[in-house]
């Protein structure tokens, strides 16, 4: 088993989940990374991460927050980024795919979002499959601050023992997994949507 910490510093595509306003180290850099996923990421989170300092070779976001705080962001970059959406009717996903900017992914919700209901989240890590959401939001956030090398003991499981069932099952529409599963994504993207509403009425 390889450290998460070392998948962080050599992944293409790192996955952010519930990033906000933590502190940040002051090299904190993924220079491999060509794609970012923004999975619940408050504004003030999406505003300070999307930089080119933080990413020098982004290409894609995969999107899956809400209000970004700036919603010219993208224009911090030197080349067009390309942004993939859910299949879900918001302002600011409308605006940016009328602009050209990206598209809607319709499986997107569950290439990274495997669980959401009362037993807690668990996310589908691209090359590392399933974690517990809360254990990787609190690792996620000790390397953002700090950038540890030489971990001891943090790490996650082999991405080879675990598969993506969602690609797997097939499902056709109507099926009662693919009916679980719409509602398992309404309900996420409700949760993304409570949540940027509390903070905008807090700031």
């Amino acid at each position: 088993m390889s450290s998460i910490y070392s998948h962080f510093q050599h992944s293409k595509n790192v996955c952010f989940y519930k990033i906000g306003s933590q502190p940040f180290h002051p090299s904190l850099c993924f220079p491999n990374a060509t794609t970012a996923t923004l999975i619940h990421c408050s504004r003030a989170g999406v505003n300070r991460l999307l930089s080119p300092s933080f990413f020098p070779n982004l290409k894609t976001v995969h999107y899956l927050s809400a209000h970004p705080g700036q919603v010219d962001l993208y224009r911090r970059f030197p080349n067009p980024l390309h942004w993939l959406f859910p299949n879900r009717t918001y302002g600011f996903y409308n605006a940016m795919i009328e602009a050209g900017n990206g598209h809607v992914e319709n499986r997107l919700f569950r290439s990274y979002v495997h669980q959401f209901d009362s037993n807690g989240t668990q996310l589908n890590l691209p090359g590392y499959g399933l974690h517990d959401s809360e254990t990787y939001h609190k690792k996620l956030l000790y390397y953002v601050k700090h950038i540890p090398v030489s971990p001891s003991g943090l790490s996650l499981p082999d991405p080879n023992q675990f598969e993506n069932p969602h690609f797997e099952c097939g499902g056709a529409q109507g099926s009662v997994h693919e009916y679980l599963q719409e509602r398992m994504e309404c309900d996420f993207f409700q949760s993304v949507l409570d949540d940027c509403e509390k903070e905008e009425r807090s700031s």
